[in-house]
């Protein structure tokens, strides 16, 4: 018996099949991940761009549009392709189910994928995602039922209303009322409804900031990716939005000093709506419904829920059809009342007082 040690076969190296495997295999499910992804992430970076107005931060982007998919996974692949050859000329609607357009006219406000909107206006709705109504057709937001409303209390042979909805998603307070003075000199309304929420009176936030990489190379991959895009957000899901301080009091009253005197021209009119939910945040509100009434603004304090999926798009806080149905029914008398004073001092041949 001859001593030594036991020999092995050599192994066989691997074929390129197998070598193939782990990458094909993740290829797959990063594929599938994908498909996923590409229904429930929306693509705000492509309706929003940064501004060269520093109050304003960024604005919505003129004659762009935004596909928010948020259906069943055998259906994505139709969302896929309306990503690919629809450039936001001719979208039309109703899409497939499960999937909103929104599309932006030339003032950087929200209308109709089907209906052009209007060049002026009697009530321009401003704000930010709620009174955009994000994730919502343009026939639930609250300018949409506004307008229909005030339609059905119009007496006979009177002027159809006209009512755009100008908000920019995540706008803060100061931001929103340089947009009013942007879109006052294309618009030309007769009355702002302007709905304000708590966090609005922060310091102004740059949203691009968790919208949009400043990598070139990541924001190529984010552009193209769904997937790529929800780690994305993710990871940068508004990190300081809700932790700016409030804005001081005599910057806001300079401001508001500043907005009143660019409305004066020609007597358009302000009503903010405070969108009330009884939490601790809406006391806040106090001080501001006292600056803003003794600068001679219309001021309305409205309950609105801050809870109850009844009233929420599925798993969000962004209002609903029933959700903008409460909150437009409670801004309906007053927004009449207000253009019947505009319509009365005109036919007078004067301008109201704000």
């Amino acid at each position: 018996m001859t001593g030594g040690s036991e020999t092995t076969a050599p192994k066989r190296p691997s074929s390129w099949r197998t070598r193939l495997r782990w990458p094909l295999r993740a290829l797959v499910v990063l594929g599938f991940l994908e498909l996923l992804a590409r229904q429930y992430v929306a693509r705000p970076n492509r309706i929003l761009r940064h501004s060269s107005d520093p109050d304003m931060v960024y604005e919505n982007t003129p004659g762009t549009w935004l596909g928010h998919a948020k259906f069943d996974i055998w259906t994505a692949p139709i969302y896929m392709v309306l990503d690919l050859i629809n450039t936001g000329e001719e979208v039309k609607s109703p899409a497939p189910v499960g999937y909103t357009i929104y599309k932006i006219d030339e003032d950087g406000c929200r209308i109709s994928p089907d209906v052009p909107g209007h060049k002026l206006s009697d009530v321009v709705v401003l704000g930010s995602s709620q009174s955009f109504g994000l994730f919502v057709p343009q026939e639930d937001t609250v300018a949409a039922m506004l307008q229909r409303s005030l339609d059905d209390r119009r007496a006979p042979g009177a002027a159809e209303s006209r009512v755009a909805s100008c908000g920019v998603i995540g706008h803060h307070f100061m931001q929103t009322l340089r947009t009013a003075e942007r879109v006052h000199e294309t618009k030309h309304p007769k009355l702002f409804a302007i709905l304000v929420r708590p966090w609005h009176m922060l310091e102004q936030f740059d949203y691009t900031e968790v919208l949009s990489p400043s990598n070139p190379a990541v924001k190529l991959l984010v552009d193209h990716s769904s997937l790529a895009r929800f780690v994305f957000y993710v990871s940068r899901r508004e990190p300081n939005q809700f932790k700016k301080p409030l804005v001081p009091g005599p910057a806001l009253e300079a401001r508001l000093d500043r907005y009143a005197r660019a409305m004066s021209a020609d007597g358009t009119r302000t009503v903010f709506y405070l969108l009330d939910d009884k939490t601790s945040e809406s006391a806040q509100f106090d001080g501001l419904a006292a600056m803003l009434k003794q600068k001679g603004f219309g001021v309305e304090r409205i309950w609105t829920p801050s809870k109850g999926r009844e009233y929420f798009v599925d798993h969000d806080q962004h209002w609903n059809a029933l959700g903008a149905r409460l909150t437009t029914d409670e801004m309906l008398d007053s927004v009449a009342r207000e253009l019947a004073v505009v319509d009365a001092a005109r036919a007078a041949g004067g301008a109201p007082p704000l």
